[in-house]
């Protein structure tokens, strides 16, 4: 019985101690997300006295450094830094607490020891390296990168990061130029060369001068190693990132060639044609594999794929007209002259017939958006017309009287004019007489529509 009561009460005990902790952890995130961090000092001092924890640790020093007690929060900073010596972002934070406080020779001294001790190992200076990147301390990313390198010399591949890095810091020459160094060195990781360089450019809208950069290295490589396709693969991806598909099927099928590759990489081409809509470039690439015989492996597919192809143009030419006939009936219905209203393909997410012809509609052979804007008529003011002004609201201004406002449809308003205001009480009209007609605060003798 007495083992019993002692269980009991040590297990009632326990509940009690975690619950008073979690009610600690709440109150102390409370006052912080509150910004009352002096209030916030007392529960986080509870807390990472009892079991020190990372976000804890943080917490507590941001608090001291919020109300002043900057040695304090120095030595949590080093504390967090101690308890957790792997973690790369504790001592960058006591680093930035340095800068904060005026003490940039120290947080200056901290990084140098930091990158000299990462240099030795290629693991450490790509960890070390990823968190001052994220950090935005851009520079001293790169000066990690340099240590790296001159220390381990070749045995570690650096070239990926120094690329990421220069890219952030504009050197695009010296960018593109680690990019090749990891191509040339290491050809089976083209696939991440072009992971990277999807997330750093965009290719479409490339102001950077990037694109023509790869594009002259790929093809001075394609003349001087003319056997080495990884080159050649890479300029058809490129082709195909700036949306240049003729350019990258032309490849496509000088590589296919030159492997005898039986039309595989062009027919896998022509699905990409297709699925970005350039229905004429896809047609090629499968009229291509066609071509090569019907005894090769993908001629059935390719030509059930070229069907496919002319079935989806005449689909979106056929439903284009089925609109198009469709409201031309409602316009008639209501008024307008067929004859007048213009009807135009356009994809306006690709651009396709906005500014400029778009080659993945062939049988579209009418004007662009901006072509059919200056084929706008300006109308007729309807001047001849009775005078009509709907009346959008009235205002009753000391010293002048009643005000209507509005705007005048047709026809036109002068001074002086009689007017009849409809329906008025009795639905007859109310007469009256123009005394002054303004427009933006300016007094006009007339006004039309």
């Amino acid at each position: 019985m007495k083992s019993f009561i002692v269980l009991c009460l040590f297990i009632v005990s326990a509940f009690q101690v975690s619950a008073q902790e979690s009610t600690d952890q709440q109150l102390a995130n409370l006052y912080y997300n509150n910004g009352e961090y002096a209030k916030a000092l007392e529960y986080f001092e509870k807390l990472v006295n009892k079991q020190s924890t990372k976000f804890d640790l943080l917490r507590y020093a941001e608090c001291l450094e919020k109300t002043d007690n900057l040695k304090e929060a120095e030595k949590v900073l080093k504390k967090a830094r101690t308890q957790f010596p792997t973690d790369m972002e504790l001592p960058i934070l006591l680093g930035e607490f340095y800068e904060r406080t005026d003490h940039v020779d120290q947080a200056n001294k901290l990084y140098n020891e930091l990158i000299k001790t990462a240099s030795t190992s290629g693991y450490r200076v790509v960890e070390l390296y990823d968190v001052f990147r994220k950090k935005g301390k851009t520079e001293t990313a790169l000066k990690t990168l340099e240590a790296g390198r001159k220390e381990l010399k070749k045995s570690y591949p650096l070239q990926l990061q120094f690329a990421e890095v220069y890219g952030l810091l504009g050197r695009t020459d010296d960018m593109v130029d680690e990019y090749f160094a990891m191509l040339d060195e290491f050809p089976n990781y083209r696939g991440g060369i072009e992971a990277s360089l999807s997330k750093q450019i965009d290719f479409v809208n490339d102001e950077t001068g990037i694109y023509g950069k790869l594009k002259e290295k790929l093809l001075q490589r394609i003349q001087k190693k003319p056997g080495e396709t990884i080159y050649a693969e890479m300029l058809i991806w490129l082709f195909v990132q700036k949306k240049e598909f003729k350019s990258a099927l032309v490849q496509a099928q000088a590589l296919d060639k030159r492997e005898k590759g039986q039309g595989t990489r062009v027919m896998e081409l022509g699905e990409t044609c297709l699925q970005n809509g350039d229905y004429a470039t896809a047609r090629a690439a499968y009229k291509y594999v066609i071509e090569l015989g019907d005894m090769e492996p993908n001629f059935f597919r390719a030509y059930a794929a070229l069907l496919n192809v002319r079935f989806r143009e005449i689909t979106y030419e056929k439903r284009f007209n089925e609109v198009k006939a469709d409201v031309t009936n409602e316009l008639k219905a209501v008024g307008y002259k067929a004859e007048d209203v213009a009807f135009l393909a356009v994809s306006s997410i690709n651009g396709d017939n906005v500014a400029k012809k778009s080659d993945k509609m062939a049988w579209y052979k009418g004007p662009t958006v901006v072509e059919d804007l200056d084929n706008f008529k300006e109308p007729e003011k309807p001047t001849t017309l009775p005078l009509r002004m709907p009346i959008q609201d009235v205002y009753e201004i000391t010293g002048i009287g009643t005000v209507p406002v509005g705007k005048i449809e047709t026809g036109i308003m002068k001074q002086g004019m009689k007017v009849k205001v409809l329906p008025g009480r009795t639905g007859e009209g109310v007469e009256g007489e123009v005394k002054t007609i303004e427009a933006h605060h300016e007094t006009l003798l007339q006004a039309d529509a």
